[in-house]
């Protein structure tokens, strides 16, 4: 069994891994973010659930606000660069059929 200690120190790594994944995020190092994300899911899964009782649980519940927060603006970030990707995509299609019609001609 994990000790709130423990829990807490887990917690911070994830805050850590998690600020990591927003840096690169904004840095579009998209390769990355899945590796980083199997570590950081790997932490989260040996951290809850929290024991209410712990006498941590309000830094605890501090460094966990910071994560969601985190975590929230990385999502921004993803959703962004999928919005990008899914832009490109479309822009290369177009590309692809104008120059096949013009190659057909």
């Amino acid at each position: 069994m994990t000790h709130s200690s423990d829990k807490l120190n887990f917690l911070h790594q994830a805050v850590q891994l998690t600020q990591n994944m927003l840096a690169m995020a904004k840095q579009k190092q998209w390769n990355e973010l899945p590796e980083i994300e199997k570590k950081r899911q790997i932490l989260l899964e040996s951290i809850f659930p929290l024991d209410e009782d712990s006498p941590e649980i309000e830094s605890q519940a501090t460094v966990l606000q910071t994560l969601i927060d985190t975590n929230n603006e990385l999502i921004a970030h993803c959703q962004e660069g999928k919005q990008s990707l899914q832009l490109q995509m479309r822009n290369a299609k177009f590309t692809h059929k104008a120059v096949t019609a013009y190659q057909s001609n």
